[in-house]
């Protein structure tokens, strides 16, 4: 009898050993396809993102460049359209110079002008041309450079939302 039982028990935990033993082989199987399948997956997305990037790249990059270079061609061309008679012709004040700055910088301006804002500057209206012409090429060199994180961030929700199906 206790033959039996035991070799009764030896068969029961033989059986669900190997029972056990099948499904953590399957289950092992199952696992490994579904990691392979999302490891493709991921490439896949990880290259048509790469493949977004390098347009978006492509196509803002030189625009911002043409941005500098329009900048710099024309702050080499304010002698031309701003001469030496225009800069001791143009009066200057301190006042102006004060508001251009505070604007620039974002500081507050005093409630009262003084009359030291009367007064004239030593700067010249060619350096105004000038610093007006850089401060315009970097807001729009930053436009362009918004407009194309723009394009790319629509660009990969687009790749994401074509590939979470």
């Amino acid at each position: 009898m206790l033959y039996r039982l035991g070799a009764l028990l030896l068969y029961a935990f033989f059986f669900v050993f190997t029972f056990l033993w099948y499904g953590h082989i399957r289950y092992q199987d199952g696992y490994k396809a579904a990691y392979a399948e999302s490891a493709q997956k991921n490439a896949r997305v990880h290259t048509q993102r790469a493949v977004v990037t390098t347009k978006i790249v492509t196509k803002y990059v030189p625009e911002i460049r043409t941005v500098y270079v329009q900048g710099a061609t024309i702050i080499k061309r304010i002698p031309i359209y701003v001469t030496k008679k225009d800069n001791s012709a143009c009066r200057t004040n301190v006042g102006f110079v004060r508001l251009w700055n505070a604007a620039n910088t974002g500081l507050q301006l005093p409630a009262t002008a003084s009359s030291l804002d009367e007064e004239t500057s030593p700067i010249i209206l060619s350096e105004i041309a000038a610093e007006h012409t850089r401060e315009a090429t970097i807001c729009r060199a930053n436009e362009k450079q918004l407009e194309g994180l723009q394009a790319w961030v629509a660009a990969q929700y687009k790749v994401t939302l074509s590939n979470s199906k």
